[in-house]
């Protein structure tokens, strides 16, 4: 005989109901009047994330993989990242500093733009002529700065000023004076003669800390001869081999000094031809100001609104813990970056390297050694677009199709249009975010500077110089990474899967942060200057918390690359 509180197959009583009255299991229960149903099953709700509202659905299933690849991943992905990340920053960091004992003079592009926005605007009737003239000078009027730095100001005061001022501004840079006070003594009529004998200067001002000590830059004093003989004698009393100094060592002003003086002769003309990019430039900084600082503020009190009553909509479904197939996918790309890293600077050292044994390098040599680097770097370029099929890597581990877009938020449930417009709200309610960022950055720069007892040096900007070289190719294929590669790569690896990853055990601000600190150190640009990446990074991931779709960071990521892009194309050509 059956017992009394046999339960069948549906969890309903057989027969034999506590009341010792018999039950029909036929019928439904009755439910229980002491405690409500409990709905059994494996998964659980963790706790909302602070500041978003309650998730909408239960956390999905976990991804592909087991707990012993998901180990050999993550000690895998420790070590290649350590090599990489290591290896960008400790370059930017040490990497050897071409000496400064004889370089060509720094900063002449602002002075430049400037000298350009000043004619066009003073032909305009909007401002008098050299306006901005002694702001184009000041820039070089510390005396921290290196003598050839120094040497431009007498150039932009000969060509704003007079000769006589240009000669004056000669006498402080090579009496060691700082400039910004003799120029007040020449605002109130004093003669700087009286004050600085050129006679006893000396060489003592071109001295500059090179690679075995302090040292007399050469280079500059010929330069200061070479003015002090335009500006007192005139063009005509130039040496072809100071004539010849002057432009290759100070490019725009020194073609500038030594054009004819009327400001409608053919040479000089042609070196104003620049000005609309320069005037392009400016309206292209006052708009990205304007909106980005009004938009960016409306957006970013609306969305901090949101957040802070709890009614900003999570749309990320993070998996159970347990999978690996996400983090092997950083793996992958990581394996694969490395290669092109380091493949192309050992490439470049078998076919590039310059010479040695005291072997002097020649014009046909240095120009065969360029074209090499030119081939290098446009094969790197292009390799680099491969990178793009490591992203398919868990499809190789058997992940379907569909599966693998929504894991990585290849998907847009409520419309493509509606998370390309998330996406650009989202990345101007971040801009608050990276200005504070950027000036961070240039506080530690500050304190670097303090520390050190001399000014930081910027880190070496490789999309500036590839822009710059004017090279068609390069450029173009530069873009497309930038644009399309980047926005399309780095975001389904770092917003779509390494951030799944970590969301499945830790909550959206730690791994917002995390994946920000990761893509931002895979940057070559430094400690120092990477708080924007940092920024960046978080911005993208609370998009991708927010919207579920990768749509948006993609949106706003390509965004940002196309805003830089246009400012430095427009601003190279102004000031090339």
């Amino acid at each position: 005989m059956e017992s009394a509180h046999e339960i069948d197959s549906l969890g309903r009583r057989g027969w034999g109901a506590d009341d010792g009255t018999m039950s029909d299991p036929t019928l439904p229960p009755e439910p229980s009047r002491e405690f409500p149903p409990i709905e059994p099953g494996p998964l659980s709700e963790p706790p909302a994330v602070p500041g978003f509202g309650p998730r909408p659905m239960p956390r999905t299933s976990p991804d592909t993989g087991t707990p012993r690849s998901r180990v050999l991943a993550l000690i895998v992905v420790g070590i290649l990242y350590l090599v990489i990340a290591g290896s960008q920053n400790l370059t930017a960091i040490f990497a050897e500093k071409p000496d400064p004992i004889g370089r060509k003079p720094a900063g002449g592009e602002a002075a430049k733009l400037l000298l350009l926005l000043d004619d066009a605007l003073s032909r305009g009737g909007l401002v008098t002529e050299n306006t901005l003239g002694n702001t184009a000078a000041s820039q070089f009027a510390t005396t921290d700065l290196h003598p050839a730095d120094r040497l431009q100001a007498v150039l932009v005061l000969g060509e704003t000023d007079s000769p006589q001022a240009a000669l004056d501004w000669l006498a402080a840079v090579e009496s060691g004076q700082d400039l910004d006070s003799l120029r007040k003594k020449l605002v109130a009529g004093l003669a700087w003669q009286k004050d600085v004998d050129r006679t006893d200067s000396g060489s003592e001002w071109a001295a500059w800390k090179g690679k075995d000590g302090p040292e007399i830059d050469t280079e500059a004093l010929a330069d200061a001869e070479a003015m002090e003989v335009l500006y007192s004698l005139g063009p005509d009393a130039l040496t072809t081999d100071q004539r010849t100094r002057l432009r290759d060592r100070y490019g725009w002003l020194g073609k500038l000094a030594l054009a004819p003086d009327d400001p409608n002769a053919p040479e000089r003309r042609a070196l104003f031809a620049d000005a609309p990019w320069a005037i392009a430039l400016i309206v292209l900084v006052l708009m990205v100001l304007t909106i980005g600082g009004l938009g960016g503020l409306t957006m970013f009190i609306i969305a901090a609104i949101f957040f802070l009553s709890r009614r900003m909509p999570r749309r990320f479904e993070p998996p159970m813990p347990g999978g690996s197939v996400f983090l092997e996918t950083f793996g992958v790309f990581l394996a694969g970056f490395g290669l092109l890293h380091f493949g192309s600077g050992v490439v470049a050292m078998l076919f590039a390297a310059p010479p040695t044994g005291g072997t002097v390098a020649t014009a046909e040599s240095t120009a065969a050694m360029d074209a090499v680097l030119r081939w290098i770097l446009l094969g790197t370029l292009l390799v680099q677009w491969l990178l793009l099929l490591t992203i398919f890597w868990p499809r190789l581990r058997g992940v379907g199709g569909l599966e693998w877009r929504n894991a990585v938020g290849w998907h847009a449930p409520r419309g493509i249009w509606r998370e390309v417009l998330a996406g650009i709200a989202g990345y101007f309610a971040g801009l608050p975010l990276l200005f504070g960022a950027m000036m961070l950055t240039l506080l530690l720069n500050v304190i670097s500077s303090w520390v050190l007892g001399k000014p930081a040096e910027p880190p070496s900007n490789p999309m500036l110089d590839m822009v710059a070289n004017g090279d068609v190719l390069v450029i173009v294929l530069f873009l497309s990474l930038a644009t399309i590669w980047a926005p399309i790569v780095e975001e389904t690896l770092f917003r779509g899967s390494l951030y799944r990853h970590f969301r499945a055990r830790h909550g959206a601000f730690v791994c917002a942060i995390a994946t920000a600190l990761i893509f931002a150190f895979m940057h070559s640009y430094g400690p120092l200057m990477v708080s924007p990446i940092i920024a960046l990074g978080f911005i993208f991931a609370m998009i991708r918390e927010w919207r579920g779709s990768l749509i948006g960071p993609i949106t706003a990521h390509f965004l940002h690359n196309s805003t830089i892009m246009v400012l430095m194309i427009v601003g190279v050509q102004a000031m090339k």
